[in-house]
């Protein structure tokens, strides 16, 4: 049987199990990252980003954060009846021709649209449209948000999302020509909290450019 991690303390547990072997949790609290996610919210000392939703902007549902979520459903986001979005990675339209790109974790998940990784993204993004879809975060090795673009001219176009260490496409960190690093800092810390509460298991990685 698959072993099922407990998202309150980490430990594994059988797939059968009805509470957590360690910390007692009930079945419908393991493998939901909600408190883990949470905590990281709550002790994030960092400055913020204004491209990143998270925590209560999401659950109180106001007319902003709603019209951007239907925006990213439209877009790319498919939810499961289980699933709740915890962390939106704003409104990143990119021109007027419409092409965007997405980044969602919910409690199970991270959902993702992306531009493919090519020198001319750049000139012919609207050609250039990446991978879209989503992974279950249990089971993952690592996520990060990498490398810059290396596209013809010298706007911003994205970073690289990679996930075990395979890179799906470019996403944007903010709608300018210059990205954000307070979202690509936010995401990466929150990446390395799942890899300190043994959800991911390698770290984000520096880079040089980035």
């Amino acid at each position: 049987m698959t072993d099922m991690k407990c998202s309150t303390c980490g430990t594994d547990n059988a797939s059968d199990t009805q509470f957590c072997s360690n910390c007692g949790a009930f079945r419908n609290q393991i493998g939901d990252l909600t408190p883990i996610i949470t905590n990281f919210f709550d002790n994030y000392s960092e400055e913020m980003s204004n491209n990143i939703r998270f925590g209560n902007e999401i659950t109180n549902q106001n007319e902003i954060t709603n019209q951007l979520l239907e925006k990213h459903k439209k877009k790319y986001l498919n939810l499961s009846p289980d699933e709740k979005v915890l962390v939106l990675l704003g409104d990143s339209s990119w021109f007027s021709q419409g092409v965007f790109t997405g980044l969602a974790i919910t409690n199970k998940k991270i959902h993702y649209c992306t531009l493919k990784i090519s020198t001319f993204t750049s000139v012919i993004p609207w050609w250039l449209k990446g991978p879209v879809g989503s992974k279950t975060i249990f089971g993952l090795e690592s996520i990060e948000i990498a490398q810059l673009d290396k596209c013809i001219g010298s706007g911003y176009i994205g970073h690289e999302l990679r996930i075990n260490d395979e890179i799906l496409g470019y996403v944007r960190m903010g709608k300018g020509i210059i990205y954000d690093g307070n979202a690509k800092d936010f995401l990466n810390g929150l990446f390395n909290h799942f890899v300190y509460n043994k959800i991911l298991k390698k770290e984000v990685s520096s880079y040089l450019w980035s």
